[in-house]
């Protein structure tokens, strides 16, 4: 599943990469051909902040669940 998301700033990177870290399988965010970990707070800085991304889901997951919990972000 893939979500288009925005983090805003840097307090907020640090919150979603909290909030990922409570989704059970793994997630990757991307940007143009850029992938990385969406569970890591420097991958996540890597990509930088104030731009669209896509996280990518994988794994069985409730995604209602998890699109709940990112809906700050989501875009």
């Amino acid at each position: 599943m893939e979500i288009k998301i925005m983090i805003p700033t840097v307090q907020d990177a640090a919150l979603f990469v909290t909030k990922m870290e409570h989704v059970s399988g793994d997630a990757d965010l991307k940007w143009g051909s850029r992938t990385v970990d969406a569970k890591s707070l420097v991958g996540v800085l890597q990509l930088g902040v104030g731009r669209q991304t896509v996280l990518e889901l994988f794994g069985s997951q409730d995604f209602e669940e998890i699109r709940a919990l990112l809906k700050d972000y989501i875009i």
